[in-house]
């Protein structure tokens, strides 16, 4: 069928569709499409189109390719259809009619093709949605199935980090399917489809392994566990400690040694010893237990809380100490000299929170950058900020007061969740902000030696304040005691 034809018979069908054909005209559809299966393919198009409503059965039509008697079947069918003026769904204006055109002999030997063929295209399409949805009940289920199945947790919260898995970055609302995931730093909040809760402090990696299981390959976390959730598990290296209904926390060291702190109710701590066979012992509320990876020995060593983070109303005040550098969220009653020693480290103790600025306060540091002990007083916080205040401090044990011993070089490094606004390290800005910024049931005392002074032949200690002011950095010469107190933003 060549383009002269095609345009020949769609002007014939126009003509026929507006209602103006004459019977010859009639005729001459028959013939073309009696002659040229693809004048039928056309003429389906076409009607397709212009009716907006006839959908043409694939199946059929392949049908019809395949042998002449389904191209008469089909040829019978558009004759019904010219004949009757209508598609179905859709009615036109009446238009002569093709009776005449076929002879009685082939109206008595054809049966009503028309009818037939439509019902043949009803089965056969109520057959082929009989089998999708044969396949589809099948397969549905166990879609579904595996979709709950892959969704073990979600992202409830993140504060300050990247909660990654892969080159995949997830935030709050997101779903969690099995696999590693690391956080370089900061905290994240995660849901498990059976009801446990936890909160997993940077930097971390662990694995979600299903719904109510993961595994801890290094980092902290701490899990409350509802009823529904009881046997929770988190996997450690050479062990694994579950849930009986409890609220706990783990971290894992850079030597695999798994740590377990119990803060209510009760959990299960398994482990495989060196001869190979498994041990286990039942931790309760207020107990800590060590799980060394090399011998899986479960040793007690004291219980310590503050390590960990139990409500996310805290994650803005947590902290990250690295090197001779301690957090404890507790002042002792006194910070005098000799009162509060420590071996090898710096303790940084939270003071106050929430403090507001009623007028300009003079400190010795605000901005990024490298200082060293001369710094004095050189600038200013500006009145109406809200502070958080924490004191750094050095007492070394094991030095004798008053008399000097050489200096111990004491380094390390906090990271806080929002900027250092303010540090004062003279004894004059200390004593005279302990009563506006210190905590009033501690005793600070009076030792020369607070702030910072110049070590054995003047060497000076220095801090380095990070481009974003969230780290502090700090290298000191100390002889008996040193200090400094650091004010944050609050939040």
């Amino acid at each position: 069928m060549d383009n002269e034809q095609r345009k020949k018979l769609e002007i014939l069908l126009v003509t026929y569709l507006d209602g103006s054909a004459t019977e010859q005209q009639c005729a001459e559809i028959d013939g073309i499409l009696a002659e040229s299966l693809e004048a039928c393919q056309f003429y389906c198009e076409f009607m397709q189109i212009a009716m907006g409503v006839w959908q043409v059965d694939v199946i059929g039509m392949q049908l019809m390719q395949q042998n002449q008697q389904n191209r008469s079947v089909f040829l019978e069918v558009i004759n019904e259809d010219i004949s009757r003026n209508r598609l179905p769904d859709k009615q036109l204006e009446p238009k002569p009619k093709i009776s005449n055109r076929v002879s009685s002999v082939s109206r008595s030997a054809v049966p009503p093709l028309g009818a037939f063929l439509r019902l043949f295209g009803a089965i056969t399409t109520l057959v082929m949605i009989g089998f999708i949805l044969n396949q589809l009940t099948d397969f549905i289920p166990a879609y579904r199935a595996t979709e709950r199945r892959l969704e073990v947790a979600k992202v409830f919260r993140v504060l300050k980090t990247n909660l990654k898995s892969g080159s995949n970055t997830y935030t709050t609302g997101n779903k969690l399917m099995p696999g590693k995931y690391v956080i370089d730093g900061g905290f994240v909040e995660l849901g498990f489809l059976k009801g446990a809760t936890v909160i997993v402090q940077g930097p971390s990696a662990f694995v979600l392994v299903d719904e109510n299981t993961m595994e801890l390959e290094q980092g902290r976390l701490t899990a409350k566990v509802s009823i529904e959730a009881q046997g929770f598990t988190v996997k450690v290296p050479n062990g694994e400690m579950v849930d009986l209904g409890t609220e706990f926390g783990i971290e894992v060291d850079g030597n695999q040694d798994s740590i377990l702190h119990v803060f209510d109710g009760k959990v299960s701590a398994m482990s495989k010893l060196d001869s190979g066979k498994a041990t286990s012992k039942l931790i309760t509320e207020g107990q800590t237990r060590k799980l060394l990876a090399k011998t899986g020995a479960i040793d007690s060593i004291p219980f310590v809380s503050g390590k960990f983070l139990r409500s996310w109303g805290e994650a803005n005040y947590r902290l990250i100490s690295q090197g001779q550098v301690v957090y404890e969220e507790h002042l002792p009653a006194s910070l005098e000299e000799d009162a509060a020693e420590r071996y090898g480290l710096a303790v940084l103790y939270q003071e106050q929170r929430g403090v507001k600025l009623d007028q300009d306060m003079a400190v010795s540091l605000t901005r990024p950058g490298t200082y060293s002990s001369e710094i004095k007083i050189t600038d200013i916080v500006p009145k109406d900020n809200i502070v958080d205040s924490y004191l750094l401090h050095v007492d070394l044990a094991g030095r004798v007061h008053g008399k000097s011993q050489g200096d111990e070089y004491i380094a390390g490094s906090i990271t806080f969740q929002r900027p250092v606004v303010g540090v004062i390290i003279d004894y004059f800005g200390l004593t005279k902000t302990d009563g506006f910024l210190g905590n009033i049931n501690t005793i600070y005392g009076n030792s020369e030696g607070r702030g910072l002074v110049e070590g054995t032949g003047g060497i000076l200690d220095e801090i380095i304040i990070s481009e974003d002011r969230c780290t502090l950095e700090f290298g000191l010469y100390v002889g008996n005691i040193d200090q400094f107190r650091i004010l944050v933003q609050s939040p």
